[in-house]
C-alpha cells in the first residue's frame, strides 16, 4: 500500500479547498500543520457572516473541515505554498484519484459475460482489467462534468479544451492504478466516446470472438476432440508435432488454422486439463491437482489411534562391495540400495517402527510393525498402507486384521478406498529436513527436480573416500530417527514429537508380550514336504533350509524315521526366519506343534578354512546314514526273531523247492518249515 501523501488541498464539488487541521495550532492539528489561528478563532471567523474565509465542507466523522482557497488571505496562501507547493496543481492531480471508485456493476457485468461458441467467460485478468478501465472513465466522466467550474477555480479563465489535461493525469494515474487505457489523447477520446455511447461492453476486445482459441471446439468430429485426443497419449508428444500432423489433415477435415498459442489455450483450460493429465502423466499428477480431498477432523485424535506405514529409499550415498559383473571380481563402489519401512503415529509423527534393508518386502513390514508394537505396548485403532503387494498379501492381511484394537478397530489401503495418505507428507518433510541435508545424500525421493534438489556429485565424487560405509547406514539411520523424534512438533509449538506422544490417550488396548508373540508368527499357507535333506520354504524370491536337530546338534534320528516325506505347514517369525521355523501338522482337531526347525548347517569343505571343532561336527553329521542304518539292522534283528522270517530261511526254502521240482507236498513244507523255524 502506497503512503498517504501528506497535503492540505482537496478539490470539492469543482472547488479548491484548504483543509482546516493544516491552519489550525490546537484541536488535534495535523502533525504538519502551520499553526496559523487557533481552532476557536477560526471557527469563529467561518461562523461570521462578514469574515472572507468560506467553508466548503464542515468536519464529520473521518473528514476535516474545508476552507475555498481563493476566501483565505495572502500570507496563509502564501505560507501553504512555501510548504507543500502551488495548489493548483497538486490538486489536478488529486483529481482521478478523488473520484475514482471501483465500479462493482462494471465488475458484476464482465463476471458474468459470456463469449464464443463454447460460452466461456472471462478470465480474472480481464475482469479486473475491465472493471479498472470502466472505474477510471467514469472518475473521467465526472471530471469532464465539472471542467468548467474545475477549471475556473484552478485559476484558468479560458475554458478551452479539457483533455490534454486529463490525457496526463490518466496517464500519471496509471501508477496507482495499472489500467490499460490508451496513452494518446486522441486514442483516449475515441474510446471514452464509445464507452459512453455502448457502456461496459466496450471495453472488451473485438479479438476474444474471433481469436484462434475459438476456432477450437469439441464435438463429434471438430478439431478439438482430435488435439486433445493427441494430446492425451502417453508418450507425451510435443506440440510441434501435434501441429506438424493437424496441418496434414486440417484441410481434409475442414478445420481451421491454429497457433501453437491457442491450442495451448485450449488445452490448459480445465475441461480439457483435467482429461489428458490423467492420461499424459499419470494418476500421481492428476490427483495432485484435480484429485477431490477429504478435510480431517484431528480435534479427537490422540497418540497410537492411528498408525500408518509407508516405505521408500532412503536417499543416502554409502559404499558397498559389489561383484562386478564384468570380471566377476569384487570392487568397492558408491552405491544408494538402503530402503526405509516406516511406521508413524500420525497424531504425533513419531517413529514408532522401521526396518532398513535393501528390500521392501513382507518381512520389512512385519520387522517395522513389531517395532511399533515393542514401542507403543498397545493396538492402534486404525492402521493405513499403500498398495504396495506385500501389505496385500493374505499373510500381511491376517496381521492387520489381528493386530488393530479390537473394539472398533480397522485397516485399509488408501487409494483401494481412495482415502489420501497422511504419512506420505509427514514422509516427505523427514526426508527434506533430515535426509536430503545431508551431503552424501542423493536426493531422489523429491519429486521436485529443481537444481536445489539435486545431488552436486562433482562434489561427492571429489569427497569419496569420506563416504560412510554400509555397515555405518544403520547408525546414521538410528541418529535421524532420534533427531525427528525430539524435534519440534510443526502443530504442537515448544513441544517436540516424543513429548507429544505422551499427550493423554482417551482410549488404549494395551497388548502384552505373550499377545504379540502369537502375533507375529506367520503361517505358510501351503503344507511343505519333509525329506531327507530337510525342508524347504521359498520367501521372496529366497530359499530357506530347515532340519530338526537333536540336544547334541546333530540330524534328529527319531524325527527323521518317523517324518521323512510327511507333509508340513510351516510357522515362522520374519524376524528370526534366519534362524528357526516350528512344524505343524494338520488334523481334524486344528494345527498340531510337532518339532522346531533351525537354519540347516553348513561345513566347510576347504580344512583349511575350518574353524576349530567344525570337522569333527561335519564327520558326525556325515555318519548320520550310519547311526541310522546300525539302528535299522537291530530292529531288523529283532523282527526275525519275533517272525521267524529271515534271508536265510528265503534262501533254504527256494533250495529244497527246486530239489523237489516244485512237488514238495503241503505237509512236507509245512514240516521243514517247522524245523528250519526251530534251528533260528
Amino acid at each position: 500500500m502506497k503512503p498517504e501523501k501528506i497535503t492540505p488541498y482537496e478539490i470539492h464539488h469543482g472547488k479548491l479547498g484548504v483543509k482546516i487541521k493544516f491552519l489550525q495550532s490546537d484541536r488535534e492539528p495535523h502533525p504538519e500543520s502551520l499553526c496559523l489561528i487557533s481552532y476557536k478563532a477560526i471557527n469563529q471567523r467561518m461562523a461570521s457572516h462578514t469574515s472572507p474565509e468560506k467553508q466548503l465542507r464542515r468536519a464529520c466523522k473521518d473528514l476535516t473541515a474545508l476552507i475555498e482557497w481563493d476566501s483565505i488571505n495572502r500570507h496563509w496562501q502564501s505560507c501553504l505554498i512555501l510548504k507543500f507547493g502551488e495548489p493548483k496543481k497538486i490538486a489536478q492531480k488529486q483529481l482521478f484519484e478523488k473520484y475514482y471508485v471501483i465500479d462493482v456493476a462494471a465488475n458484476r457485468f464482465y463476471r458474468g459475460y459470456i463469449f464464443g461458441e463454447e460460452r466461456r467467460k472471462l478470465s480474472e485478468e480481464l475482469i479486473d482489467e475491465y472493471t479498472m478501465n470502466a472505474s477510471v472513465l467514469n472518475a473521467l466522466k465526472i471530471i469532464k462534468e465539472q471542467s468548467r467550474t474545475i477549471r475556473k477555480n484552478l485559476g484558468e479563465q479560458t475554458i478551452g479544451n479539457i483533455w490534454p489535461m486529463v490525457t496526463q493525469e490518466i496517464n500519471e494515474f496509471r501508477a496507482i492504478v495499472p489500467h490499460t487505457l490508451p496513452p494518446s489523447q486522441e486514442a483516449l477520446r475515441k474510446k471514452y466516446a464509445h464507452y459512453e455511447k455502448v457502456g461496459y461492453k466496450s471495453l472488451i476486445s473485438l479479438k476474444l470472438g474471433t481469436s484462434n482459441a475459438c476456432k477450437i471446439a469439441r464435438g463429434s468430429g471438430k478439431n478439438g476432440d482430435w488435439l486433445l485426443a493427441m494430446y492425451c497419449l502417453p508418450t507425451a508428444m510435443p506440440m510441434p508435432k501435434i501441429l506438424e500432423e493437424y496441418n496434414l489433415i486440417r484441410e481434409a477435415k475442414g478445420w481451421q488454422a491454429v497457433t501453437e498459442q491457442a491450442v495451448n489455450n485450449f488445452l490448459h483450460e480445465p475441461a480439457q486439463k483435467r482429461i489428458w493429465m490423467y492420461k499424459r502423466h499419470g494418476l500421481e499428477e492428476w490427483k495432485n491437482e484435480f484429485g477431490h480431498t477429504l478435510s480431517r477432523d484431528r480435534s479427537r485424535w490422540f497418540p497410537n489411534v492411528y498408525w500408518s506405514i509407508d516405505g521408500t529409499k532412503l536417499d543416502l550415498i554409502y559404499l558397498d562391495t559389489i561383484i562386478d559383473k564384468k570380471t566377476g571380481k569384487e570392487r568397492t563402489d558408491i552405491v544408494a540400495n538402503s530402503k526405509i519401512n516406516i511406521v508413524f503415529d500420525i497424531y504425533s509423527e513419531k517413529i514408532l517402527g522401521w526396518s532398513l534393508s535393501e528390500t521392501e518386502n513382507m518381512s520389512d513390514h512385519f520387522t517395522a510393525v513389531k517395532m511399533a508394537f515393542n514401542t507403543a505396548g498397545c493396538r492402534p485403532f486404525l492402521f493405513t498402507y499403500d498398495n504396495q503387494s506385500g501389505h496385500k498379501s493374505k499373510v500381511m492381511q491376517d496381521l492387520y486384521t489381528n493386530m488393530v484394537a479390537i473394539n472398533g478397530g480397522t485397516h485399509y489401503p488408501h487409494q483401494a478406498y481412495r482415502h489420501s495418505s497422511p504419512v506420505e507428507g509427514i514422509l516427505n518433510r523427514l526426508q527434506k529436513q533430515h535426509i536430503s541435508t545431508l551431503w552424501y545424500s542423493d536426493k531422489q525421493s523429491i519429486k521436485v527436480r529443481n537444481a536445489d534438489n539435486r545431488p552436486n556429485m562433482d562434489f561427492i565424487m571429489a569427497n569419496k573416500h569420506l563416504l560412510k560405509t554400509k555397515a555405518e547406514v544403520l547408525k546414521i539411520w538410528e541418529t535421524i530417527v532420534y533427531m525427528w523424534n525430539n524435534a519440534e512438533h510443526p502443530k504442537f509449538k515448544n513441544e517436540t514429537r516424543n513429548a507429544v506422544y505422551q499427550h493423554e490417550m482417551k482410549l488404549k488396548e494395551e497388548i502384552d508380550y505373550l499377545d504379540q508373540s502369537s502375533l507375529f508368527w506367520v503361517n505358510q499357507t501351503q503344507p511343505i514336504t519333509y525329506f531327507s535333506h530337510g525342508i524347504k520354504m521359498k520367501l521372496h524370491e529366497r530359499i530357506y533350509e530347515f532340519e530338526v536337530y537333536d540336544s547334541e546338534g546333530l540330524p534328529d534320528s527319531d524325527f527323521r524315521a518317523n517324518n521323512i516325506t510327511k507333509k508340513f505347514i510351516i510357522k515362522y517369525d520374519p524376524e528370526y526366519l534366519d534362524q528357526f521355523v516350528k512344524l505343524y501338522q494338520e488334523t481334524d482337531n486344528g494345527l498340531v506343534f510337532v518339532a522346531t526347525a533351525e537354519k540347516k548347517k553348513q561345513f566347510e569343505v576347504v580344512p583349511a578354512l575350518m574353524h576349530e571343532g567344525e570337522k569333527a561336527l561335519a564327520i558326525k553329521h556325515i555318519e548320520t546314514d550310519k547311526r541310522e542304518i546300525a539302528a535299522i539292522e537291530e530292529i531288523v534283528k529283532k523282527l526275525v526273531a519275533s517272525t521267524g522270517v529271515s534271508t536265510e530261511k528265503l534262501i533254504e526254502d527256494q533250495d529244497l523247492l527246486i530239489k523237489y521240482g516244485g512237488k514238495l507236498p503241503k505237509n512236507q513244507r509245512n514240516e521243514l518249515e517247522k524245523v528250519s523255524y526251530a534251528r533260528l
